[in-house]
C-alpha cells in the first residue's frame, strides 16, 4: 500500500494550531501560577478573577462564578490545575471505585468491601452525618462533603502540628 501524504499547507497548519495550543497552554498555566498565591496547587474564584483582571482581561466576576461551579468537580470552591484542565478529581475517583454497582451512590455494603478498617458503627456515623436522604447511601455530593471535611481536618492538624 502505498502512504498517503497529507499536502504541505495542511501539515503547516497542524504545526501552527499545535504551537499556537502550546503557547495558550503555556500562558494558563503562568495565569495559573500567578493565581494560586499561596502555593498550595489550588485557586478559588477571587483568585482567578484577581489575576485575569490584574492582566488586563476582561473578567466578569457572574461568567467565573458560573464557569467555577462547572469545574469544581469536587465541590470544594477550589480548582487545582487538573479540575482546572477537566480532568477526574482523586475524590471523583474514589467514588467511582465505591460505586462498584454504578447506581450513583454508595451503599453500606460498597463502603465496607474498600473501606476495611473502618467498623459498621463508624460507616452508620458517616452514612447518618453526611447522607442528606438519610437513605443508608451516599451520592455524589454527599461523598464529596466528607471527603472535603476530611481534608480541612487534615489542612487544620498540619496547621496545628506547625505552630
Amino acid at each position: 500500500k502505498k502512504l498517503k501524504m497529507a499536502r504541505p499547507g495542511v501539515l503547516m497548519a497542524r504545526g501552527v494550531k499545535e504551537h499556537r495550543d502550546r503557547e495558550n497552554m503555556k500562558i494558563l498555566e503562568d495565569l495559573f501560577s500567578r493565581a494560586d498565591k499561596n502555593g498550595d496547587g489550588k485557586i478559588t474564584p477571587e483568585d482567578w478573577f484577581q489575576v485575569l483582571s490584574d492582566s488586563g482581561l476582561k473578567a466578569n466576576r457572574e461568567d467565573i462564578d458560573e464557569w467555577f461551579g462547572k469545574k469544581d468537580r469536587n465541590m470544594d470552591g477550589k480548582l487545582t490545575w487538573g479540575e482546572f484542565m477537566g480532568q477526574k478529581t482523586t475524590t471523583e475517583v474514589a467514588f467511582e471505585r465505591l460505586d462498584s454497582n454504578n447506581d450513583g451512590a454508595i451503599s453500606k455494603k460498597e463502603f465496607m468491601k474498600i473501606c476495611h478498617r473502618l467498623s459498621e458503627d463508624q460507616i452508620d456515623t458517616i452514612m447518618n452525618k453526611f447522607g442528606k436522604e438519610k437513605n443508608g447511601q451516599l451520592n455524589y455530593e454527599e461523598f464529596c462533603a466528607l471527603m472535603n471535611k476530611r481534608e480541612k481536618d487534615r489542612e487544620s492538624q498540619e496547621a496545628s502540628a506547625s505552630h
